[in-house]
């Protein structure tokens, strides 16, 4: 698993990956502070060998043309394929559609049955962000959950 911004949702997932006996989580957030506290929070729930937090810092990356400020792409390293990738940040204010880079960059590492969840849904942005994806990667079907503030699900329905 994969998670786009750790904090909270980080442990819970720890303790869901450690009942099920399997799986890890690694979890990338641009705040090397805030990386540092969920780190400290992950030590001090023991789930050290479920989920490891990464600093990445925020560049300029160019996806598809157009230049994004996202994590630095140098500190993601990852050799499994991903079955659930959560996108929970950068945060939204930073520029007009910031979180769209998530698919672009784990599309290939993304398994055949994989899951991405898109956080923060409802707003204007992250809805152009899932038309734009579902234009690109047909491989996937749409579903909305209508949470505080939206969630959207993309299941992979086939491969490329």
């Amino acid at each position: 698993m994969v998670e786009i911004g750790s904090g909270v949702s980080s442990i819970i997932t720890g303790y869901c990956l450690e009942k099920n006996g399997r799986g890890a989580l690694v979890s990338y957030d641009h705040d090397e502070k805030y990386a540092g506290v969920s780190s400290k929070n992950i030590e001090s729930h023991q789930l050290e060998e479920m989920v490891t937090v990464i600093h990445a810092p925020l560049r300029n990356i160019n996806v598809r043309g157009e230049t994004f400020i996202w994590y630095d792409p140098s500190c993601i390293r990852m050799q499994e394929k991903i079955d659930l990738l959560v996108i929970d940040g950068p945060p939204g204010h930073l520029q007009q559609m910031a979180r769209y880079p998530a698919l672009p960059v784990f599309f290939d590492r993304l398994s055949d049955h994989a899951v991405v969840l898109l956080d923060d849904a409802a707003r204007d942005d992250e809805k152009k962000i899932v038309e734009k994806w579902l234009k690109e990667y047909p491989y996937f079907e749409s579903e909305y959950v209508d949470t505080e503030k939206g969630a959207t699900i993309l299941r992979r329905i086939s491969s490329k």
